[in-house]
């Protein structure tokens, strides 16, 4: 190292390195290679459903609600777009399942971290997320009502500020101002027209009132 010779931008001009110097440019490596970002890898379909899976049963539980959010928090964020799908599946199967409100309200809270983490990766499961919310608006909790217009504003104000045109794969789906209506004004009027009580149609006005505040003139250049 101590007789190492470098080349500079002049191809002429070459200087000795010594030990110390060669030492510090280590050091520097070093450093460098700590502040690059890590890439998200992929995980073990199995072994990712199974975590996703726990996390989601720690949420009836309010002694473990907040470690199992955090862990749920930390699974969407980390997550390669190739695995989105399975978590997605796991959270839509929950929010229908769950036995707990207060889990079904996280569980709709959670889909608007899917959106605002995974970026246009999430357009492919918008319907499947936004189907899983149109079915708790017969929910009797409030809370969990309250969720679901949370949710939908939320989404509804991601997928119109996304661009145009959007291609995953060999799949083209909708974004930006023009998937306002077929993605979210269509099936929440439909949601008004299929219940049958009052209080899951409030729930469906409400959303929908939510989505036109959220998505109004200048959203998304509409």
């Amino acid at each position: 190292c101590v007789s190492r010779i470098m080349d500079f931008e002049n191809p002429l001009e070459k200087k000795t390195i010594g030990s110390s110097d060669c030492f510090f440019i280590y050091v520097f490596q070093a450093q460098l290679r700590q502040c690059r970002l890590p890439g998200k890898r992929r995980a073990d379909p199995a072994l990712l459903k199974n975590r996703v899976l726990n996390s989601l049963t720690r949420l009836a539980d309010r002694d473990t609600l907040a470690v199992a959010a955090k862990e749920l928090n930390r699974a969407i964020t980390s997550v390669a777009a190739e695995d989105l799908g399975i978590i997605v599946a796991c959270l839509v199967d929950d929010a229908s399942s769950s036995p707990k409100p207060i889990a079904r309200a996280e569980v709709l809270r959670l889909f608007e971290l899917v959106a605002t983490t995974q970026g246009e990766h999430a357009l492919y499961y918008l319907p499947r997320m936004l189907t899983a919310c149109t079915r708790r608006f017969r929910d009797i909790d409030t809370a969990v009502q309250d969720a679901c217009v949370d949710a939908i504003g939320a989404l509804a104000h991601f997928a119109v500020r996304c661009r145009p045109g959007v291609h995953l794969g060999n799949v083209n789906v909708m974004a930006g101002p023009e998937a306002m209506g077929p993605l979210f004004v269509r099936p929440l009027l439909d949601a008004v027209g299929d219940c049958n009580s009052r209080g899951p149609q409030d729930v469906a006005c409400r959303a929908l009132a939510r989505v036109f505040r959220r998505c109004g003139a200048g959203v998304g250049g509409a």
